[in-house]
């Protein structure tokens, strides 16, 4: 379908970043994006609302996602 998007160069294009730099933000940001049978795919609407989602301030990276930062505990003084 149109939504579609099928290989590196068309999910770059999309975004409008080089090859290399789509593959960091795959990778480093979390793009949505999967590389099935060897061929990276992705969807304009997953694209977009990751877009909007970070124009809003959304998750910095994947490993901010997987690993919150925990609180720490403040020692009670007696």
């Amino acid at each position: 379908s149109k939504n579609n998007l099928s290989g590196m160069k068309e999910i770059a294009a999309y975004v409008r970043r080089s090859e290399d730099t789509t593959l960091k933000m795959i990778r480093v940001e979390g793009l949505p994006a999967s590389k099935i049978l060897g061929v990276w795919v992705s969807s304009k609407d997953l694209l977009d609302a990751w877009i909007r989602d970070k124009a809003r301030g959304g998750p910095k990276s994947r490993q901010a996602e997987k690993s919150p930062v925990k609180p720490q505990r403040r020692a009670v003084n007696a």
